[in-house]
């Protein structure tokens, strides 16, 4: 590299930098006759100040006192600064005269000029391998170089990771350990309990739940750990993992199955019972829901009723006394905390309602309250247990007046009461026997009417569910009763009320209950219909299905003011929608019973996809190649036949490599005057071929099929199409002479460098650079040719790429 080369082009990049606003002293000072006086207008120790003040001294050649004014202003303005280091620069440059070693160990500096260039030897032989050494690219060899010099495991792939601590050939230390948690997703990974519990006693820790892998542990797992480390049941992240693990497996409905309800929570409430007190709020809200699923059963176990009382509650109706307990100041209960991923219940609110409806009917027959009394207010459980009583009949009657207020004992007996019994059934096949339980109090008169419900009628005009709020005026009643009762207004009694004339029957009927004053109604529905929905190449298919999952004989679907019945075939089909999404459908089965559900319709969209492939081999100037074409038209992602396709064509766009382009057009589907196939057609089953002429110097061929497709909601026409490209001759466009080949033989692979004729070129220099699929680092080698062109690689065992 010679300097009267590099000189100028430096002094190019050191140009003076001037800005907008300094044009108006930048020309009063270059243009003054004596610029001395010109620099007295500047406010000193300012970086104009400093620099053109320099400028001024390096252009009159007063080099001690521009070194004196750079250190002052060094010393002043001590950051990097553009317009010293200008100053710097142009000094270095003037200097080159007398001192060009200085100035160009200077300049080196500045712009990091290196020398690195290897001297080129006429007719010289590298001194290079022609064959890689495999022990050189083996798996231990990436493994040493991926351990040194590192204490974690960033050197070794996922696979790379499993491998070796599979193999035992890595020892594990903290940080180790900490990457390795950090960096796994599988929990079923050798002593992996072991690591996390070593890990958890590190001072580096940050407790459990740090990793992802901690919350995919398995119940097995975590059981061990916790045997481990007891502590960790004080640990709310290892708390939460692990009720999470107990909801039901996958195809089990807890919505629709009190079974499986049952045994979730029984899990649960296992699991919870050997929590500390820090987790009340958990430990109640599992005893709350079971206590209301056991009520739903007719079911009330004490033990359960008196633990959930135990727990500190922040409720009116405890003891005032407990309040001040450390049990209830250091760990009250939240009944607003929402553990519903855990439980598959909301909140419990208030749970008054709860408790007093167990201790009514538990009281009903109880002499004394005294298992409850430690827990609850005196006032609030003898109230209760007066109430429960006196609703009961007790014969001592005025004993248990004399616990109420005259007030309350006055409100109690005017109290109207229909009330549906919690364990009410909540499920009736057709088949089934329909009968209410009813508690019933102060009503001397009550009728009961009955009302079938059309469902279609209800779901078209409200676009809603059937529910006990609906307007029943107007509707007469399928049936009534009329029952007469002379108990006394404090007793309440229960009754059961039962509907013969629904036995048999699918359907919806709301039972209202009218006495006293006051109404209640009950919702019955029989039977159920349930659905699958599928989108096919005709539309949106339903399938439903009895409550029994028996597919119906002639089901129908509403969506809007269309009906829809089976085609055919037997298959309920709603058409392509122009307006695609979920949509309310009205789903009957073809008699009486309907039940509105949210489906989503499908829309009309096609796709064509196509394939391409031309052997390049093929593609010699003049010649005729020949292109292979495999379309597949998809709508909504299933393929169609092919031949819904109309106006197909083909459009081959070639350009040469002096830019020259070419375009030709064939059309698909033709056929001579007696319907004979004339030119290419598409099959669903085979390839298509058209055949073309080479142009000269060929760059770049690109493909565009282009079809129609009728639309099937629209009747309109839908344009697809599908392309691909393709490039070759491109190493003629560069100073490149030769390329490099990889081939395989029985010894394994072969990297051959040809020129661009094809000939084999021997004794060439090719660096390589190797990445294994364990192991994140790569591997450089220099090799060279043999005789023969080649490169013997070998079976490259686990390597992924070079």
């Amino acid at each position: 590299m010679k300097l009267q080369l590099v000189l100028p082009g430096l002094l190019v990049a050191l140009t003076l930098t001037l800005s907008a606003q300094e044009t108006s002293f930048l020309e009063k000072f270059s243009l003054a006759a004596d610029r001395d006086a010109v620099l007295k207008e500047l406010i000193p120790g300012t970086e104009d100040y400093f620099y053109y003040h320099a400028l001024h001294l390096q252009n009159q050649g007063k080099k001690p006192e521009l070194t004196a004014l750079l250190k002052e202003w060094s010393d002043r303005f001590q950051s990097e600064n553009p317009r010293r280091r200008e100053i710097q620069n142009r000094q270095a440059l003037f200097d080159y005269a007398t001192n060009p070693a200085a100035s160009l160990e200077y300049l080196r500096g500045q712009i990091s000029v290196g020398y690195n260039h290897t001297r080129i030897t006429p007719d010289a032989r590298p001194d290079l391998a022609t064959k890689l050494d495999p022990a050189l690219i083996s798996w231990d060899q990436y493994l040493e170089a991926a351990l040194t010099n590192t204490e974690t495991l960033g050197r070794l792939t996922t696979t790379g990771l499993v491998n070796a601590l599979r193999n035992g050939k890595v020892e594990l230390g903290t940080s180790r350990s900490r990457d390795l948690l950090n960096r796994l997703h599988r929990p079923d990974f050798p002593n992996l309990v072991k690591i996390i519990h070593d890990d958890l006693g590190t001072k580096e820790s940050k407790g459990f739940g740090e990793f992802p892998i901690h919350a995919k542990l398995t119940l097995a797992q975590l059981e061990e750990l916790l045997k481990l480390r007891p502590a960790l049941l004080l640990n709310s992240n290892f708390v939460t993992t692990w009720g999470g693990k107990l909801r039901p497996a996958f195809g089990e409905d807890a919505v629709r199955s009190a079974a499986v309800r049952e045994a979730w929570l029984d899990r649960l409430e296992a699991f919870t019972s050997r929590l500390a007190p820090s987790f009340n709020s958990l430990k109640a809200h599992v005893l709350y829901h079971r206590l209301v699923h056991d009520q739903a059963k007719g079911v009330i176990n004490e033990a359960r009723l008196l633990a959930y009382l135990r727990l500190p509650r922040p409720v009116g109706y405890i003891r005032p006394e407990l309040r001040d307990t450390d049990k209830f100041k250091k760990n009250p209960v939240d009944l607003n905390a929402n553990y519903e991923p855990l439980s598959g219940y909301g909140p419990i609110g208030n749970d008054e309602g709860l408790v007093r409806s167990l201790l009514l009917t538990l009281l009903a027959k109880a002499d004394n309250a005294d298992k409850f009394a430690p827990e609850l207010h005196d006032h609030w459980l003898n109230a209760v247990h007066a109430e429960a009583k006196l609703l009961a009949g007790a014969p001592d009657a005025a004993s248990w007046v004399s616990k109420l207020s005259p007030e309350a004992y006055q409100t109690l007996k005017d109290r109207v009461d229909l009330d549906f019994d919690a364990a009410a059934k909540q499920d009736f096949a057709p088949a089934d026997d329909v009968s209410l339980d009813l508690h019933v109090k102060n009503v001397p008169k009550l009728l009961v009417k009955v009302y079938e419900i059309n469902t279609e009628n209800v779901h078209r005009t409200t676009g809603a569910q059937v529910n006990t709020d609906l307007n029943l005026d107007g509707l007469t009643a399928n049936a009534a009763q009329s029952h007469d009762y002379a108990d006394a207004p404090i007793l309440r009694q229960k009754h059961t009320f039962a509907f013969p004339e629904l036995k048999g029957k699918r359907g919806v009927w709301i039972v209202e209950f009218i006495g006293g004053g006051k109404s209640s109604r009950a919702l019955i529905r029989k039977g159920g219909l349930r659905h699958l929905v599928q989108h096919t190449v005709t539309g949106t298919e339903i399938d439903v299905f009895d409550e029994a999952m028996k597919p119906l004989e002639k089901p129908f679907a509403l969506l809007g003011t269309r009906r829809f019945d089976p085609d055919k075939n037997g298959k309920l089909i709603i058409p392509f929608s122009t307006q695609p999404g979920e949509q309310d459908v009205i789903l009957g089965d073809g008699a009486n019973f309907t039940t509105l559900e949210r489906i989503n319709i499908a829309g009309e969209a096609y796709e064509l996809k196509a394939g391409f492939h031309v052997a390049r081999e093929s593609l010699m100037p003049g010649a005729t190649a020949k292109v292979a074409i495999r379309p597949a038209i998809l709508l909504n992602g299933r393929p169609v036949p092919v031949a819904v396709l109309e106006k197909v064509r083909l459009t081959l766009n070639s350009t040469s490599l002096d830019g020259v382009p070419v375009s030709m057009v064939y059309e698909f589907g033709q056929v001579d005057e007696k319907k004979n196939p004339v030119g290419p057609q598409l099959a669903d089953d085979a390839e298509s071929v058209v055949e073309f002429s080479v142009p000269e110097r060929l760059a770049s061929l690109n493909f565009t099929l282009e079809a129609e497709v009728k639309s099937l909601s629209t009747g309109q026409p839908i344009k697809v199409s599908a392309g691909d490209s393709l490039k070759v001759n491109g190493i003629t466009l560069t100073e490149q002479t030769s390329d490099l080949h990889l081939t395989s033989a029985e010894g394994g692979y072969i990297l051959e460098e040809r020129g661009r004729t094809g000939e084999l070129r021997g004794d060439r220099e090719v660096v390589l650079t190797i990445l294994h699929r364990d192991f994140t680092g790569a591997k450089g080698f220099t090799l060279k040719t043999d005789a023969a062109g080649a490169i013997q690689l070998g079976t490259l065992d686990g390597i992924a790429s070079f």
